[in-house]
């Protein structure tokens, strides 16, 4: 916060709290408050949930389910990095800026149904209590799930990292030059990292309340092996123990912690996803006022490069006299702005 906070122009350091009132009668960065608060969440509760749900579900322990985390991230990188290029070659077209506002509503609103669906389904289809083949196939969901989230919820992050920064130069010619970027990314970025914080504390506080009690198996295996003087027989007892111990403590765990766990995934994540949906469609930086804006920075800049959306499909140099107006809006008669001094 310190940090970025002095990267402003204003004469004295502000707290979060004085930054946060600073910046709120922003409207546009209200709702990237909003998105970045829900988003907090999400994550929080997504990141919290995974070894719970890995355990109690999935029945995991041991060398199993750390091998099972690797996979799961394994399927992230799968979904996500290829379509973070597919986005981003997507974007080399300056009319899909306008569409990449409904285009990333879309698709975490289809992430929101297919999360309902392939967490409900194995659920109602293969029972409560899994086991052997339907272990094997709610596993091969859970990571069909984990690869289709991570590319639907791609094109987020280009279009939070966008509108920021359309909030901050809207911002700055509305204030004639002054920069406060530091006090809105400071704001943005504390109000992410305390939800997220937020979310996991009371995903914790709702496993109690659930019922979990955990046994502490180290602790009740440890005397079966001294490493100064047992043999190596000594230590694979302790690991035999260990195992048994592990799988007892799943299976002695009451059916309400796996509805909570359950329930985390199918019906919280998609509510904070819709959320987020919503203040992502709300957000009001788009179409002629986004116009609007490029013209503006092309005025402050001298030339930006742009696609002429009109009737071109290639990239082209202009200047500030140009008019940059979004797809499907010929029509629109921009003011050219003034030639500078001395043209």
């Amino acid at each position: 916060w310190m940090e970025a906070s002095s990267l402003t122009s204003t004469a004295r350091r502000l707290s979060i709290v004085e930054g946060l009132r600073d910046t709120w009668s922003n409207i546009a960065f209200r709702h990237i408050c909003f998105v970045r608060l829900f988003e907090g969440c999400y994550q929080g509760i997504q990141s919290t949930n995974l070894l719970y749900y890995l355990t109690y579900v999935l029945k995991l322990h041991g060398g199993r389910r750390s091998g099972f985390v690797v996979l799961v991230g394994m399927c992230n990188l799968v979904g996500e990095l290829p379509m973070a290029y597919v986005v981003s070659k997507f974007l080399t077209v300056h009319r899909n800026t306008y569409r990449l506002q409904a285009a990333v509503a879309t698709a975490r609103t289809m992430n929101a149904g297919a999360t309902v669906a392939l967490f409900a389904l194995p659920t109602v289809l293969l029972g409560e209590d899994l086991d052997g083949m339907e272990l094997g196939v709610a596993t091969v969901v859970f990571l069909l799930w984990q690869a289709g989230s991570r590319v639907l919820q791609a094109p987020f992050t280009f279009f939070k990292v966008g509108a920021q920064c359309w909030v901050v130069d809207e911002d700055i010619i509305s204030q004639s030059g002054a920069r406060r970027e530091g006090v809105f990314m400071s704001v943005a970025s504390a109000m992410q990292n305390f939800s997220r914080a937020l979310a996991a504390a009371l995903c914790f506080l709702g496993y109690g309340l659930a019922g979990l009690k955990p046994r502490d198996c180290d602790l009740q295996c440890e005397e079966l092996w001294d490493p100064f003087t047992d043999a190596q027989d000594g230590l694979l007892l302790m690991k035999e123990c260990i195992h048994e111990c592990q799988s007892a403590s799943i299976a002695e765990q009451p059916s309400a912690l796996q509805w909570y766990v359950r329930a985390l995934y199918m019906g919280v994540l998609p509510a904070l996803e819709l959320l987020v949906v919503f203040h992502t469609l709300a957000f009001p930086i788009k179409g002629e006022r986004l116009a609007e804006l490029y013209r503006q920075q092309a005025t402050t800049c001298g030339h930006v490069s742009v696609e002429e959306v009109n009737d071109s499909t290639s990239p082209r140099s202009v200047n500030a006299t140009d008019a940059v107006v979004p797809p499907g809006k010929k029509g629109i008669k921009v003011a050219p702005a003034p030639e500078p001094d001395g043209a």
